[in-house]
Order: structure tokens, then C-alpha cells, then sequence
């Protein structure tokens, strides 16, 4: 098990190098004073991590909130998983194991 999310998280994290987005958000007035002030209010609590500019105050905390989310998502696939897993024939799951270099009999989720 622990041996097939691993395997997930590496392929997980080339993927987001190989295949980086960038987002052009415009926003207000109004918009960029509230993230002026949140950044001048996290760099005075943060003085190791300070930001010089909204831009990157916001891709900071844009990539905290997707990590937050990453984590949900993947919480949700392991369980989705271990369903389909517990469903699978002894056939089926000795496939699987096969497929990422197991021996038949492996248990993926426990």
C-alpha cells in the first residue's frame, strides 16, 4: 500500500513540474489593498518569509490553499482505492500487484 502512494506522490509531483500553469487574475482596487494589507500584516508576523510584492504574496498563499486541496483530493483517491480494491477479485488485485512490480497476494489496502 504505502509502496502504491508513493509511487502516486512521485508521479504527482513530476507531473506538476513538467506541467506548471500560470493565471492572470485581475482584480480591483479594492482587491489589491485587502491583499496589501494581508501581506503587510504576514510579513510583519513572518520576518523569515516576507513578501516584496501582492504577486508574490498571492501565488504563495494561491499554492498554499492548492496543497490544502491536493491533500483533500488525494484523501478522497486513497479511499475510492481501497473500495474498488476490497471489491476486486484475488485475480484482479494479483494483477495490480504485478502492474507495479508486487508479487501476487500483495495487499495494497489493507
Amino acid at each position: 500500500m504505502k509502496k502504491l502512494f508513493a509511487l502516486l506522490a512521485v508521479l504527482g509531483i513530476a507531473a506538476t513540474l513538467l506541467a506548471q500553469a500560470t493565471y492572470t487574475i485581475p482584480v480591483t482596487a479594492t482587491q489589491d489593498a485587502i491583499v496589501t494589507r494581508a501581506r503587510l500584516a504576514w510579513n510583519a508576523a513572518n520576518a523569515g518569509q516576507t513578501f516584496a510584492t501582492n504577486e508574490l504574496f498571492f501565488r504563495f498563499v494561491g499554492g498554499q490553499t492548492i496543497k490544502s486541496s491536493q491533500s483533500d483530493q488525494d484523501s478522497e483517491d486513497n479511499r475510492t482505492a481501497c473500495i474498488a480494491w476490497r471489491a476486486a477479485t484475488q485475480a484482479q488485485r494479483n494483477s495490480a500487484c504485478a502492474a507495479i512490480g508486487l508479487g501476487a497476494g500483495c495487499v495494497l489496502c489493507p
